[in-house]
């Protein structure tokens, strides 16, 4: 019988073990061969080894995809324990209309590199973070002076944001304070998409349409603001008459108000966003949705 773990006691108290099942994480699949060797001062007196066979994980395709883009681009990928929540997350939405509706996704929580957080979960595109925000396991929070991401994404061609079928969804571990914008577009015509959450007075909510003011909204866990039609503006389960005006063409950032070709942006958010989707309408998913991410 091979030995599997070597325990250390100290006045026959167990001080130390060595499991070599916690060895594992973080290997590959495949065959491997973990040696212990004790030494006293330089001298080897004795080896333990054993072989071992990791067996291949079968992740979300999705999830898979986003994985080999990040190895084929030299950025770290997650152990297998974090992958595992990464992927069952992708899954648990995938059981929702949102996933097929959302044109960009990105989670942002767990432990993984920041540049592995940044690979757009829908198009594997990597987005680019600006300025002084913040990382941790929750997600990204921003530092609401100049920080935002650029998730490389325009709605002009589309096929999931469209006039009347069109929103924004996100998990929220920090609530924002003051006028702060999740997602906003404004160009010189009335026609805005601006997400404001926690205005200084007021909130502000609009999708494809001008601007429409109302209380507070933001919460922690999750939030929607929804088109599902060219008369009703969503925001989380309360349905506002607010009439489309025209489409939002043109570029989004998260965290920050933009215009239409970014030369321009401002209002920088200070929420804490630990997963957000952009695309079409995903108000029919908003139960089961906050059922994953409360």
């Amino acid at each position: 019988m091979s030995v599997n773990k070597i325990v250390t006691k100290v006045d026959g108290v167990e001080n130390k073990t060595i499991d070599f099942n916690d060895l594992k994480a973080g290997l590959a699949a495949g065959a491997h061969t973990i040696t212990v060797e004790a030494f006293n001062g330089a001298t080897l007196i004795s080896t333990q080894t054993r072989n071992i066979t990791i067996a291949a994980v079968d992740y979300d395709t999705d999830y898979q995809a986003k994985l080999d883009f990040a190895q084929a681009n030299s950025i770290p990928v997650p152990s297998v324990a974090q992958s595992d929540i990464y992927n069952q997350k992708i899954l648990d939405v995938k059981t929702t209309g949102a996933w097929l509706a959302s044109s960009i996704a990105f989670d942002f929580s767990g432990d993984a590199d920041i540049q592995f957080k940044l690979i757009c979960l829908k198009r594997r595109v990597l987005a680019i973070a600006y300025g002084g925000g913040i990382w941790s396991n929750d997600g990204w929070l921003g530092n609401g002076t100049n920080s935002y991401i650029d998730p490389l994404f325009d709605t002009t061609n589309d096929t999931n944001w469209q006039l009347n079928s069109a929103g924004v969804f996100w998990k929220s571990f920090q609530k924002s304070t003051g006028l702060r914008v999740i997602i906003g577009g404004s160009g010189a015509s009335e026609v805005y998409t601006l997400v404001i959450p926690n205005g200084d007075s007021d909130s502000y909510a609009s999708i494809n349409g001008t601007v429409y003011k109302l209380s507070s909204y933001g919460r922690l866990g999750l939030n929607m603001v929804s088109r599902p039609n060219s008369t009703d503006l969503i925001i989380n389960e309360t349905i506002s008459s607010k009439n489309s005006e025209g489409k939002w063409e043109g570029a989004f950032v998260i965290g920050a108000r933009t215009t239409a070709t970014k030369d321009t942006i401002s209002l920088y958010t200070n929420e804490g966003i630990g997963f957000i989707a952009i695309g079409g309408d995903t108000s029919n998913d908003y139960t089961n949705l906050k059922t994953i991410f409360g």
